[in-house]
């Protein structure tokens, strides 16, 4: 008898782990597709990567995972990380050896309304991959820096250097639209 309620346990255990999965993933969906909008700039690729990461998350829920939103996070991060280095190895150069995307839009916005959220977006693009990673982890996902740390599998000492840098240079650029007040950035 105690075999038989040691298993029940156990199938007990894995259909609790298994929803709290699917719960982590229908309650975060809304964020991980807009952190994959905001790292692939595209909405079509934004959301193939988080279905990938809703697959991959499904296909890995007999994990034991301490902090769901942050492994999601990490999983749709390095995901992101492994497409990116996918399609570096298939660019194409131009006849005067210029390296581009075959998919890649120009999107521009005339509207002078957006002229401000479009120089905060051109700025937040033109950072490097992994300073734009963290900043936006911290500012827009509101994620704490050790959670930020786990989700990138940085130290917690890098994470906190980026994000200072990441916010400097956003000071540089965007200081050519004017002072800019300390506590925005």
């Amino acid at each position: 008898m105690e075999l038989r309620s040691t298993v029940v346990s156990i199938e007990n255990a894995a259909a609790s782990q298994a929803l709290s999965v699917e719960g982590a993933v229908t309650r975060y969906l809304d964020e991980l597709y807009r952190f994959a909008l905001h790292m692939t700039r595209d909405p079509d690729r934004a959301q193939e990567l988080t279905q990938e990461c809703i697959f991959r998350a499904l296909k890995n829920q007999g994990r034991i995972m301490k902090n769901a939103k942050a492994w999601l996070f990490r999983t749709l991060y390095n995901t992101f990380v492994s497409e990116y280095r996918r399609r570096l190895s298939h660019r194409t150069f131009d006849d005067q050896g210029k390296a581009f995307e075959l998919d890649s839009e120009i999107h521009s916005d005339p509207m002078p309304e957006f002229i401000a959220v479009r120089d905060v977006r051109t700025a937040i693009e033109s950072l490097p991959e992994d300073l734009r990673a963290v900043i936006w982890l911290s500012d827009a996902e509101e994620f704490r820096l050790r959670e930020i740390a786990e989700i990138l599998e940085l130290p917690l000492g890098t994470v906190a250097s980026k994000l200072f840098r990441a916010r400097q240079e956003l000071r540089r650029l965007l200081s050519a639209y004017g002072p800019l007040e300390e506590k925005n950035l």
